[in-house]
């Protein structure tokens, strides 16, 4: 993507979008009962996922503010769906994370058509993606949204934490990795430093190495979502 501070700037956590989202979901939640019972499913699978993470979060009203960061990190992603079938006119089938999972019986389109209006695609936002943009995009301006919609210390409570590259290679050192068909797990699956360094460890052994960093992308960090 050419630019995707700007994409940032108009969905991010201090876009007009963002204001106007968690402001109508504040005042949808004092009279959608559904909207209360996804928060109450919402928090229970939290909890028992990452433990009592809300005492940890140093902000008002966290339960409240961070279920409705969730709602809307989903809120955007579902509208650049949304660009890409109308652009495309392409349909995904499975869009609905219940499709994937039964972690959350929780119906997240519906209540953004409460929150915000159904069929709402901000004009800022399907112009900032061009078609080669869309063509090539990879994950990363998917993580870069979640990074700038989700607060930093969320993440970290949630558990979000990146190993140094030089550090994931000074542990590949003391596995005695030995060749490329030595298997080697990946402990969290983040930023893939892991692989990397087990498979150049490997192919340093062998006599051969990975191109260097300038001759390849950057490696894409998987963000799991909450």
């Amino acid at each position: 993507m050419e630019d995707e501070t700007a994409v940032f700037e108009a969905v991010g956590r201090d876009s007009r979008l963002y204001d106007r989202y968690t402001s109508n979901a504040a005042d949808e939640r004092t009279s959608n009962a559904d909207l209360r019972a996804a928060q109450a499913e919402w928090e229970r699978f939290i909890t028992n996922s990452h433990g009592e993470v809300f005492n940890g979060v140093d902000i008002e009203t966290p339960r409240e503010t961070l279920f409705v960061d969730t709602l809307y990190y989903d809120f955007i992603v579902d509208r650049i769906i949304e660009v890409v079938e109308r652009r495309f006119g392409v349909q995904v089938v499975n869009r609905d994370a219940t499709h994937n999972t039964d972690a959350l019986s929780v119906d997240f389109r519906s209540l953004h058509d409460s929150i915000i209006g159904a069929g709402v695609i901000p004009d800022e936002l399907s112009a900032l993606f061009h078609t080669t943009d869309l063509v090539n995009a990879g994950p990363g301006p998917i993580r870069g949204l979640y990074e700038h919609v989700v607060s930093h210390e969320l993440r970290r409570q949630l558990g979000e934490y990146y190993t140094p590259r030089g550090v994931a290679e000074l542990a590949v050192d003391e596995l005695a990795v030995g060749d490329e068909s030595d298997t080697v797990l990946d402990p969290v699956g983040r930023a893939f430093f892991w692989p990397r360094a087990s498979t150049q460890s490997a192919r340093h052994c062998a006599g051969t190495s990975l191109p260097t960093r300038s001759s390849t992308p950057s490696p894409t960090r998987c963000t799991g979502s909450i």
